[in-house]
């Protein structure tokens, strides 16, 4: 299977300061992800800027004044990425120096500003930059994922030529690959700066980590190149993107231009470019690009070399050479570092005062299955609790309680057994001493891990050890739980919840959130209680703590212990929150309940929250335009107001759909604008100004509640749907109505069409053409809802359609752990599995269409009892679900003559007893029919049967005279709910005005905020 990503270099030129330079960084990024780039990379220096032509004022022997003003210009105009003049490796990447005094980050703030590029647009950034440490400067490149941030950074070893008087000399220890995942590929990604590619063990130091992506950022224009990187390509049968600056003399600094020659011509080049990409086999796939900048023009494009590429490519080029192994002739020849010859830290790097890298290439992965080691592991340490804590299941030893506290190899859980969602813990074990913190998080340098992964939510595992005096591992005490997350862990879920959740439904403001979350970590670290007034702050933080442990699509039993003990113990505050008389606060509340609620295997819980929820947004009448407010923020009142009630509204659609049941809160009575399309740092920012919306704001783009925003607008499709099924008339008036039907069809088609052109087939994210195409699916569905009076040829065609691609899309993002796992998922994809067997029950096989016989139907069956058997596996209380499908799906045949049943009806031995059991668990009274007829009735297969009922046909079109939506109010009529859909009115403004803040198509449409990233929940 090709294992394909988009890959990018962009030649780029530096600005006057390094905030102008992220600026231009972020809006070629942005433009590249327009286009499915993947991965993006910068020339060498590109932030700080290289000092071309430059001597500063040196010769041998001599440095003149001047030349010390021009390195103070130099040493200013770079970056501060808060890392030590040493390195501090690992310790960097994963925050873990220790903070200035009053500061939240370390550095200048160039590294959050790359990251929240990088996470905005769902990019990888390879940047070079002039890094300030101390009193040097370093050349690096620095590695930015867009789930995971910085991955690393490696810092130049060897400065060509009079850079060495500039640049300080950076640690061996940088050239470690990093290892992430996107699009779903797994990439090793290295890198050589400049000069370094001419050197042979550089080089073939990291080809020894295994690099199917070396990217080489470059300050050579040289026509000689080219031929260096299709060398290094097709040596190390790799991928090689080069990325050189394109600079003009009248570019260069003042500081600089000050001291060029007279009578330079300041439009001659300094450097002309030559970025390229050049594939495994050495062959040039995107040639060198030759003097032109992405900021020559407003459009980038032409300086922006973007190329699909195969990593498996790679592997092909090594059928006939691989200089790392079956190349290199290791028995004679061995490139090594200094090797490691006790525990790590060894005395090396301890006396190189630098990170400790082995110098062994990484070891290759197990064949062993990862998910029966990963269960394998779990159930050791199931039955280890058990047992107690007094024994080691692996070794079959006593452990000694008098030892002191160490970490055991039971609880140990590599990142192999886990996969890319899960982050290796260690819990440390105080067998005496349940009080005292009882876990810890123990970095991977201590494991010896080679590779800094990049992947999606950390599964994180946090059950404390118990006394040897419990006798009942649930016997914790719940309400001071929290106390033993250390805080480290702390903060990472609080990033989880804030990342991966708010985005989705963004009902709290992120600055405010973060504020509560500071009082209440303050009040621990002091060890006093909150104040009265401020307890309710607790509730808040314990419950995105619980939800935070829920979202990663993968969980283990310890996650949800560890969850439902943070649920336990925050819902014990919860009266707190509703002694405070801001009712919002109530409603926010109830949606983070509603949240955790979603993960649980309780439709009657999942239901009574939803409600509580849109009932708390009703007393606070947030459904209602916004009213005078004297806040001191009140734009910022006004739009948290509406992300607390559209996050609930959304929320609520969802459960609708799902149970079908009737929606908390009608439409006819929601009277207040959708949420503005802003970051919540701009919220405030904008209540500041004086001024109007400039144009130039007012395009479409992307922020972190366009997600959101995609969502509702579907979700109002569907709730206007499920309205007119919930109507007292329906059947008389509507059911075997086709044309209202032709009505919405034609709206959910135009917002697909909106939606399209910005989606990407190769994104994992919400407007993916994956996840498009699952919910215009859901609603098609849901319009055409198959039973024996309107079974015709096109009624079955559009749901064995819409049913075999939203299985197999949602099996293909369950199996790349892309999506979470909620209750309500289970019981669609149980729905869509017996709508399926529903069709083939319901049509005799001597009219089935050629949509039923084809090969997929039996593929998506197939599919559907997978992935009712994985998700079983996480609720027991589903197997019923699962069960049932299994018996339904081996009765009803697929393919097959009606010589080929044994009898009129399907053998109900199994199914029927648990029918009480299914009606409590599924609600939806459609999903209910279905499976009740196929399990009591005969096949309605009788010949003299009449076909197609209801009349319907593929080639009815709608007309505005018979669809009872468009009717103009006729007699008898005039309470039927208007439809509403007038496109503009869907999108919000930003300060309560009439004004859109979107721009609208020729066709009528506003165009739609832009691409997502990969943000599930």
């Amino acid at each position: 299977m090709p294992q394909k990503i988009t890959v990018a270099v962009a030649q780029a030129s530096t600005q006057p300061t390094v905030a102008a330079t992220l600026d231009a960084l972020a809006k070629v990024t942005r433009h590249a992800a327009s286009r499915g780039v993947h991965l993006i990379l910068f020339p060498e220096a590109y932030l700080g800027g290289y000092p071309r032509t430059c001597d500063f004022g040196t010769a041998v022997g001599a440095r003149a004044p001047h030349g010390r003003d021009q390195f103070l210009e130099y040493f200013h105009a770079a970056t501060d990425l808060g890392d030590t003049p040493a390195g501090a490796g690992d310790d960097w990447v994963n925050r873990k120096l220790p903070l200035p005094r009053g500061k939240e980050y370390r550095g200048d703030g160039t590294r959050e500003a790359l990251e929240k590029i990088s996470r905005e647009t769902g990019v990888f950034i390879v940047c070079g930059v002039i890094e300030r440490a101390g009193g040097s400067l370093y050349c690096s490149a620095i590695y930015v994922d867009p789930r995971d941030g910085a991955l690393g950074k490696r810092r130049k070893v060897m400065p060509t030529a009079s850079e060495r008087l500039i640049w300080a000399q950076g640690s061996p220890a940088t050239l470690k690959a990093v290892t992430t995942e996107l699009n779903g590929v797994r990439l090793t990604i290295g890198s050589g700066i400049c000069w370094e590619n001419y050197m042979p063990l550089l080089r073939q130091s990291l080809y020894a980590q295994n690099v199917n992506l070396y990217l080489a950022p470059t300050a050579d224009s040289r026509d000689t190149w080219l031929p260096l990187m299709r060398t290094v390509a097709a040596e190390g049968r790799t991928f090689v993107l080069s990325a050189n600056q394109c600079v003009r003399r009248r570019e260069l600094p003042d500081w600089i231009a000050t001291a060029a020659p007279n009578g330079s011509n300041g439009e001659d080049y300094v450097s002309r470019g030559g970025s390229c990409i050049v594939g495994p086999l050495g062959e040039v796939l995107r040639d060198p690009i030759w003097e032109v900048s992405t900021d020559d023009t407003e459009d980038p494009s032409a300086a922006l070399s973007v190329a699909e590429i195969d990593l498996e490519d790679c592997e092909r080029g090594r059928l006939d050479m691989d200089v790392a192994g079956s190349y290199s002739r290791n028995d004679a020849f061995k490139l090594t570092q200094p090797q490691c010859s006790q525990q790590r830290p060894c005395t090396n790097c301890v006396q190189a005062d630098a990170a400790c890298v082995p110098s062994q290439r990484p070891a290759r992965q197990s064949r062993v299955n990862p998910e029966y080691a990963r269960a394998l592991e779990e159930r050791i340490l199931e039955l280890e609790a058990e047992r107690g804590s007094d024994l080691d299941l692996r070794s079959g030893q006593p452990l000694d309680p008098d030892t002191p506290p160490s970490f055991r190899t039971t609880d140990v859980r590599t990142s192999e057994s886990q996969g890319p969602s899960q982050m290796p813990m260690l819990v440390d074990e105080r067998p005496a001493d349940v009080a005292s913190p009882a876990i810890r998080v123990v970095p991977d340098s201590l494991r010896n891990h080679q590779d800094i992964q990049a992947a999606s939510t950390p599964s994180i595992t946090m059950l404390p050890a118990l006394a040897p005096s419990s006798p009942n591992p649930m016997t914790l005490d719940e309400a001071s739980y929290e106390t033993r997350i250390p805080p480290q862990t702390q903060d990472e879920l609080v990033r989880v919840f804030l990342e991966r959740v708010n985005p989705r439904y963004p009902f709290l403001h992120e600055e405010t959130f973060i504020a509560w979350y500071d009082t209440w970590k303050s009040s621990r670290s002091l060890g006093v209680p909150l104040p009265q007034d401020e307890r309710w702050k607790a509730f808040f933080i314990k419950m995105a703590f619980a939800v935070s442990l829920l979202i990663a699509p993968r969980v283990s039993a310890r996650d949800m212990k560890a969850s439902q003990a943070l649920y336990l113990s925050s819902m014990a505050s919860l009266d707190t929150v509703f002694s405070c008389l801001d009712p919002v606060l109530h409603a926010q509340a109830y949606l983070l309940c509603t949240l955790h609620a979603l993960h649980s295997p309780s439709s009657q819980t999942v239901l009574t929250m939803i409600s509580a929820a849109m009932r708390c947004c009703v007393i606070a009448q947030l459904h209602l335009p916004t009213i005078e407010s004297k806040a001191e923020d009140p734009l910022l009142e006004m739009q948290i107001r509406r992300r607390v009630f559209w996050s609930a509204y959304a929320i609520d659609r969802l459960i609708s759909w799902v149970y079908h049941v009737p929606c908390s809160l009608v439409d006819e009575d929601i009277q207040v604008e959708p949420f503005a399309n802003m970051n919540d740092d701009e919220i405030k920012a904008w209540q500041s100004r004086t001024d109007r919306l400039e144009q130039v704001e007012s395009v479409p783009r992307r922020t972190q509640v366009s997600s959101a925003l995609h969502l509702i607008r579907g979700r109002r499709i569907q709730s206007r749907i499920l309205s007119i099924m919930m109507r007292a008339d329906y059947g008389q008036r509507f059911e075997e109505s086709h044309q209202w039907r032709l009505h919405m069809l034609e709206v959910l088609n135009q917002w697909k069409a909106q939606l399209l052109p910005h989606s990407d087939p190769l994104s994992s994210g919400y407007t993916s053409e994956g996840w498009v195409g699952m919910l215009y699916n859901y609603t098609v569905l849901l319009l055409y809802r198959p039973t024996q009076q309107n079974v015709c040829d096109m009624v079955v065609e559009r749901c064995i359609k819409a049913c075999t691609d939203m299985a197999l899309t949602f099996w293909k993002y369950l199996k790349g752990r892309q999506t979470a796992q909620l209750w309500p998922g289970l019981l669609s994809q149980f729905g869509i599995g017996i709508t399926l067997l529903y069709c083939l029950w319901l049509v005799p096989p001597s009219r089935r269409p050629a949509a039923l016989q084809s090969s997929k139907v039996g593929t998506a069956v197939r599919t559907c009892s997978v992935i009712l058997a994985v998700l079983s596996e996480r609720w027991t209380q589903a197997e019923p679900l699962r069960d049932v499908f299994d018996l339904l799906a081996d009765a009803i045949p697929v393919h097959c003559g009606p010589h080929d049943l044994d009898g009129s009806r399907i053998s109900t031995d199994g199914i029927q007893h648990q029918l009480p059991r299914l009606n409590a668990i599924v609600v939806n009274k459609d999903i209910l029919r279905m499976l009740t007829e196929m399990a009591t009735e005969d096949y309605p297969w009788d010949e003299d049967r009449t076909a197609n009922l209801a009349g319907w046909s593929s080639s009815d079109v709608h007309t505005a005279h018979d669809c009872p939506l468009c009717w103009d109010a006729p007699a008898g009529l005039e309470g039927f709910p208007p439809v509403g859909f007038a496109p503009g009115s869907l999108w919000p403004a930003f300060d309560g005005t009439t004004a859109h803040s979107f721009t609208v198509s020729p066709e009528g449409y506003p165009f739609f905020p832009g691409l997502l990233g990969s943000i599930e929940f």
